[in-house]
């Protein structure tokens, strides 16, 4: 139940509340997820990337919505349960016991900060038998919380429906674009001082990622970055790599994502697009050759 950004919008909204921009009420309908919701009378709503945010002009703080991948309530359970952090301020985590909102979503109150502001809040996650399932979080400042944001969270909850996402043939057509390759990103740079005594160096950064046609990946990442001179010299080296299964889906809009979902729970993501006949995955360019084999 964990997205990064979802929580440095919410920060930003908890320092000014209102979305007075906001246009959207009524139905939301998200035909591309298989998601569809009704945004509560007297509030407003609109779309951010990774999240929709739901205001009132009225009662403080902000409701977002945001998608996670567990596929049961104990797997979200589980998530629920792990703090929620960024480094950057943000430590959120569930006090009490889960509440059991029926047979497909849970409950729980959230204390903590988001960009080292304290605040609290309600949480459900939803599973989605279709897909993607839903998180909805109410927050709040602590002096200004009350149940009226949470029971507009719950109304939120209870107006969800799922559907088969209608995502056409996008999804077969970037499957067969990416599946059974391997994906390579390289970018290098080296600088040589023509001055005695003078400071050289450089860094490399290379990713692979091979997709099997199993559904199954291989991960590597490595960078290195040397400093020579007179009287110094340094490297550093990190190396990354793990397996997984991997998967395409669709945002909101429509947009093909690279999903890689690794064995320990980690889960990255990449946008899909065609530039000037290249791969690029969230606008970094990929090469793309046959794999002969899988390991």
């Amino acid at each position: 139940m964990k997205s990064l950004y979802f929580f440095f919008i919410a920060a930003i909204l908890l320092v000014n509340p209102s979305i007075s921009q906001a246009q959207q009420t009524g139905r939301v309908d998200y035909k591309f997820l298989g998601i569809n919701f009704t945004i509560p009378q007297g509030w407003v709503g609109q779309e951010a990337e990774g999240a929709f945010v739901i205001g009132s002009q009225t009662i403080p703080g902000m409701i977002l919505l945001s998608t996670h991948e567990s596929s049961t309530l104990e797997q979200l359970k589980i998530e629920a349960r792990q703090p929620m952090q960024d480094g950057n301020g943000t430590n959120l985590s569930i006090t009490g016991e889960l509440d059991q909102l029926g047979n497909n979503a849970i409950g729980g109150e959230l204390t903590g900060t988001m960009q080292y502001q304290t605040i609290k809040g309600y949480v459900i996650g939803i599973i989605n038998p279709h897909g993607q399932g839903v998180i909805i979080m109410s927050a709040a400042l602590p002096a200004q919380y009350n149940d009226a944001i949470k029971q507009a969270a719950i109304k939120i909850k209870n107006s969800l429906q799922f559907r088969k996402p209608e995502t056409g043939p996008i999804v077969q057509q970037w499957k067969s674009q990416v599946g059974g390759r391997r994906l390579t990103y390289l970018n290098s740079y080296y600088s040589s001082s023509y001055s005695a005594g003078g400071m050289s160096g450089g860094y490399s950064d290379e990713t692979i990622i091979e997709l099997c046609n199993s559904g199954d990946f291989y991960h590597s990442a490595k960078s290195d970055m040397t400093v020579s001179g007179y009287n110094a010299s340094a490297l550093s080296a990190s190396n990354d790599q793990g397996q997984g299964k991997w998967k395409i889906t669709v945002k909101g809009d429509g947009s093909p994502v690279l999903q890689l979902n690794f064995y320990n729970g980690e889960v990255y993501t990449y946008d899909l697009t065609f530039k000037d006949k290249y791969l690029h995955m969230n606008g970094k360019k990929y090469f793309r050759t046959a794999l002969e084999y899988c390991q």
